[in-house]
């Protein structure tokens, strides 16, 4: 049996790789989105649209960033945690 470092290490663990349920309230909000996105696409007149594309590149990229440093916040607490309940013991 692998450790879960080694098994992170060797791509066996991807938490940014997450499947969802499209009924879920994440899935709900990323179909209403896209919705969003073809009706403004749609009334945007043609020579925008690359502006319009590049703001939503733009915002992947700021989710993509946010979603890296809570994970990293995350797991520096969970390490926080760990480290105060076994520094309780003493």
């Amino acid at each position: 049996m692998n450790s879960t470092i080694t098994d992170l290490y060797l791509g066996n663990i991807q938490p940014f790789d997450k499947s969802y349920s499209r009924s879920s309230e994440y899935g709900k909000e990323n179909a209403r989105q896209s919705e969003l996105y073809l009706k403004l696409e749609a009334v945007i007149p043609e020579e925008s649209r690359s502006l319009l594309e590049e703001y939503a590149k733009s915002a992947v990229e700021l989710g993509s960033i946010q979603s890296r440093d809570m994970f990293v916040e995350g797991f520096k607490l969970g390490a926080r945690l760990m480290m105060e309940v076994f520094d309780s013991g003493k």
